[in-house]
């Protein structure tokens, strides 16, 4: 979710996440995403995430089967903008 966070504009801190899912806006948010204006800030705070090694398929997984689903979301706008 710190991704997520990241990517719409929010602070990433678990408080805030769990507004962000509880929002009832939160897929349409994601789905209207301007991926294609994402700023170097947004892009770099990503690339740091997703280069982690702790962040793996079957780290998140073992949290929450929907945070797999937005890791994979976040990594294809991630990967579509290089």
């Amino acid at each position: 979710m710190e991704g997520v966070c990241i990517v719409l504009g929010e602070k990433a801190d678990w408080d805030t996440a769990k507004r962000v899912l509880g929002d009832s806006s939160f897929i349409k948010r994601l789905v209207e995403y301007d991926k294609d204006n994402m700023s170097d800030r947004v892009t770099r705070l990503l690339k740091r995430i997703i280069e982690d090694p702790q962040f793996t398929h079957d780290q998140v997984r073992a949290h929450a089967l929907l945070c797999v689903c937005v890791c994979v979301c976040v990594w294809v706008w991630m990967w579509v903008r290089v």
